[in-house]
């Protein structure tokens, strides 16, 4: 993660719609050395699998659908959607993305541009004596209408979509290393019965969908 610079580059709406604004975000990787991260939190944090992961441990992941627009120096507009399980409690949602406790949380059922089924919507105000991109909390884009919020991890730590995809690599390379018998069930589709099994499969997935992707994208950037 240090040689990518734990970067990100998504965009937010802006006017007028559908303007787009794309930003460039670094985050700092000199404290992930100690860290310790499990593979459920990697996997909490993953927005394409985000279904899988509510339906597998049954609680909300710490990712969510989102919309942001951004008004220039002004402020920008966030909807928070609910997944499977909605959205849990305003204290704990402020705690996982650090909204301010200085700022209002509504709900509502009216949204300008996507449908809603109703959701959860703030306004951050951007401050003139310091970047507002640093306010904004961890996002990635998952189609044209939305993007998803990404929680920090504990000691608010940030990884980049490529670091966290890494992340899932590795400990699928861990398991094929070290129970190579379970792997290789699963990769012939045999191996049934533990209840993350189809987690398991489904990152295998995304890994071979979307992994070699991202590094070609950052070596093209790269050199």
């Amino acid at each position: 993660m240090e040689h990518t610079g734990n970067f990100d580059t998504p965009w937010v709406y802006t006017g007028p719609y559908p303007s787009k604004l794309i930003l460039a975000r670094s985050y700092p990787t000199a404290s992930l050395a100690e860290v310790r991260i499990t593979f459920e939190e990697v996997l909490s944090r993953t927005p394409e699998l985000r279904e899988i992961f509510e339906k597998t441990f049954q609680k909300s992941a710490s990712n969510y659908r989102s919309f942001m627009f951004s008004i220039g120096n002004a402020h920008t507009d966030i909807d928070i959607f609910p997944g499977i399980h909605g959205l849990p409690e305003e204290a704990i949602l402020r705690k996982q993305l650090a909204i301010p406790t200085s700022l209002e949380i509504t709900h509502t059922y009216n949204h300008n541009f996507v449908h809603t089924d109703g959701h959860s919507h703030y306004r951050l105000p951007h401050p003139t004596d310091s970047s507002w991109l640093e306010l904004l909390p961890q996002f990635e884009n998952i189609s044209e209408a939305h993007s998803a919020l990404i929680a920090p991890f504990r000691d608010d730590i940030h990884i980049s979509k490529i670091g966290r995809y890494f992340l899932l690599a590795f400990f699928l390379g861990t398991l094929s290393r070290y129970h190579p018998t379970h792997w290789l069930g699963m990769m012939q589709g045999q191996q049934n019965g533990d209840f993350i099994m189809p987690a398991i499969r489904e990152v295998m997935n995304i890994i071979q969908a979307n992994y070699c992707a991202l590094i070609i994208r950052e070596l093209e950037g790269l050199s």
